[in-house]
C-alpha cells in the first residue's frame, strides 16, 4: 500500500470482548508492524452504535485537528454496523479530508481484478 507512505496514519480496533483483545495484540505483533502507525484508537463495545465509545471520540478529534488523515480498520463493521451512523462517519471523515480503508474490502477488491 505505497499510497499510504505519507499518511497520518490510525488504526481503529473495536472489539467485543476481552479475550479478542488478547487476540488482537498477538494479530499486532505479527502484521501490523509493516505499516507506520503513528495512532492506535481502540474500543472493547458492541458494534451497534458509535455512542460511548472514547477510543472513537479521541480518534474523530484527533482528525479533526489534523493529527490522523488517514483510518484503517479490519472492516466496516468495526467501525459500526448502524447504517445511519456509517453514513454519519463517512460524512465527517470526506468533511475532514481523511481516507477511510477497510482493509479486508481492500484485499478483496485486489483479489478480484
Amino acid at each position: 500500500m505505497k499510497e499510504l507512505k505519507n499518511k497520518k496514519l490510525a488504526i481503529y480496533i473495536r472489539l467485543g470482548t476481552e479475550e479478542q483483545a488478547l487476540g488482537f495484540k498477538k494479530l499486532q505483533e505479527k502484521y501490523l508492524h509493516h505499516f507506520n502507525v503513528e495512532r492506535y484508537y481502540f474500543d472493547i463495545a458492541s458494534g451497534a452504535s458509535i455512542k460511548n465509545r472514547p477510543g472513537l471520540t479521541r480518534l474523530l478529534n484527533d482528525i479533526k485537528t489534523g493529527k490522523v488523515n488517514c483510518v484503517l480498520v479490519k472492516n466496516i463493521s468495526t467501525l459500526t454496523r448502524s447504517v445511519p451512523d456509517l453514513i454519519k462517519l463517512e460524512n465527517f471523515f470526506k468533511e475532514n479530508h481523511c481516507r477511510f480503508i477497510p482493509v479486508y474490502r481492500q484485499l478483496q477488491q485486489k483479489r478480484n481484478r
